[in-house]
């Protein structure tokens, strides 16, 4: 895509979000409206995260979403609409991607029912966690997420809940990249200890499932136990332990037992009027565009500092690590990351953003390292709401 036709692009999705806007507010009652603007200088040093011959990326996004809330006496309804069009110097990466989300809520006394979903039409550039040391540039991703979730409070201090999700993910033609889908059904049952603690038992049913290549699934299953407690007004504790078996059937694949792994996940979340400090850890199943499923864990630290009323400062690091067989080759082994961001309100519409983010990867069988380096510098507008 030329330049003219990239600028067009920009043009569109900006008029496009304020004709709904307007519209909208004109036609719709109660209905709370927010849109947003933004424009971003981006310098990406390694976009595909290669260990060797990495070129750097530079060049700009323009963002205009559009969000609408209705909320009525026991029920809610949200959607968010957005558009991005990315222009830089490798053409390859230049992209248009949207994503669309909705939420549905409804409770009475005793029950609370919900559904989530998600559509996105993005490029692999912004959506995986990895591209596994391949340069294949911006890869088009269509995928989308539905979560339902219901309970019923049994007694006063006990509710059963059941929650689920089905994804999917499909690539453009790529020799490296699979579509896949997983889905998902978690059984819980809640018991609240004291007005500050909780206790919650579960068990989660999953698949994996390989869309490409060779037809094989991986179905897991395991129970786990966790609990929750607010320890002060400011200091909340979460923490949940079990185990999961696995095991991998489908054509080709010989007849094996149930691997079992320990998985958890654990927070400390502590806030207060200018500050907000999240301290966690996970370890789960996840899956991967190159085919495979695996064992990913991640240790994680979130603050944001509220200088003043228009000053904050957002930083982040994280370390993941991946467990695959000893014999496996080119799959993830280890990511280190880490990024702050500054925000100045320049007035209640006008942010003015700048941004550092820096990744290093490497990759089982080799001793190669990959390092990313990213900064953006951008400014975004948000009207007030309509209504």
């Amino acid at each position: 895509m030329n330049k003219l036709s990239g600028y067009s692009t920009k043009v569109v999705i900006l008029t496009t979000a304020l004709f709904v806007v307007f519209s909208a507010s004109a036609f719709s009652k109660n209905v709370d409206l927010q849109i947003d603007f933004s424009e971003k200088a981006v310098w990406d040093s390694n976009p595909t995260l290669l260990s060797k011959n990495e070129k750097a990326l530079y060049g700009s996004t323009t963002t205009a979403s559009l969000s609408a809330i209705k909320k009525m006496q026991n029920r809610k309804l949200s959607t968010t609409f957005s558009g991005t069009r990315n222009q830089f110097n490798l053409s390859e990466f230049s992209s248009s991607d949207f994503k669309g989300l909705v939420g549905v809520s409804w409770n009475s006394s005793r029950w609370e029912i919900s559904f989530d979903g998600s559509l996105n039409y993005d490029t692999t550039r912004t959506s995986e966690i990895t591209t596994f040391g391949k340069n294949i540039g911006a890869v088009r991703r269509i995928s989308y997420l539905l979560s339902p979730k219901i309970s019923y409070m049994t007694s006063p201090r006990s509710k059963i809940e059941i929650s689920g999700y089905i994804s999917k993910s499909r690539y453009a033609a790529s020799a490296f990249l699979n579509d896949f889908k997983t889905l998902s059904l978690i059984p819980s049952f809640i018991y609240n200890i004291s007005p500050t603690q909780q206790a919650i038992l579960s068990i989660q049913a999953q698949r994996y499932q390989s869309m490409e290549g060779r037809d094989f699934y991986i179905d897991s299953i395991g129970p786990s136990i966790g609990w929750s407690a607010s320890i002060t007004p400011r200091l909340t504790a979460q923490l949940s332990v079990g185990i999961i078996g696995s095991k991998t059937r489908g054509d080709g694949i010989l007849s094996q037992n149930m691997v079992w792994n320990d998985i958890f996940s654990a927070a400390l979340l502590y806030s207060s009027q200018k500050n907000s400090l999240n301290i966690s850890a996970t370890r789960s199943r996840r899956p991967f565009s190159n085919g495979t499923e695996s064992v990913l864990t991640s240790l994680s630290i979130k603050d944001i500092y509220n200088f003043n009323e228009r000053l904050s400062l957002d930083t982040n690091a994280k370390y993941q690590f991946n467990e695959l067989p000893d014999n496996s080759a080119g799959n993830l082994d280890t990511i280190l990351s880490g990024g702050t961001t500054l925000t100045y309100k320049k007035s209640k519409q006008w942010n003015i953003t700048t941004s550092y983010k820096y990744k290093k990867q490497t990759l089982t069988g080799s001793d190669n390292e990959a390092e990313q380096n990213i900064v953006r510098v951008g400014l975004s507008y948000k009207p007030l709401n309509y209504r």
